[in-house]
C-alpha cells in the first residue's frame, strides 16, 4: 500500500476580505481566494503543482 502524506494548512482571514492560505512547512506554497472554499481549492492545486514539480525532479518533500 503506498503512504499518504499529509498536510496541515493555515487559514488567515485578510482585513480587506479574502483568505490567505500557506501549507505548513512549504513556506514557498502560498494561495489568496475571495471565499475560505476558494482559497482552499487554489492552496491544494498549487500542492499538487509543486508536489509533482519534485517528483519530476526526483526530490521528496
Amino acid at each position: 500500500m503506498a503512504e499518504t502524506e499529509r498536510y496541515s494548512f493555515i487559514f488567515v482571514a485578510e482585513a480587506n476580505g479574502g483568505y490567505t492560505v500557506s501549507v505548513v512547512g512549504l513556506p514557498k506554497i502560498r494561495a489568496f481566494g475571495s471565499t475560505e472554499k476558494e482559497a482552499r481549492e487554489r492552496a491544494v492545486e498549487a500542492l499538487e503543482r509543486h508536489l509533482a514539480e519534485q517528483e519530476k525532479q526526483g526530490e521528496t518533500a
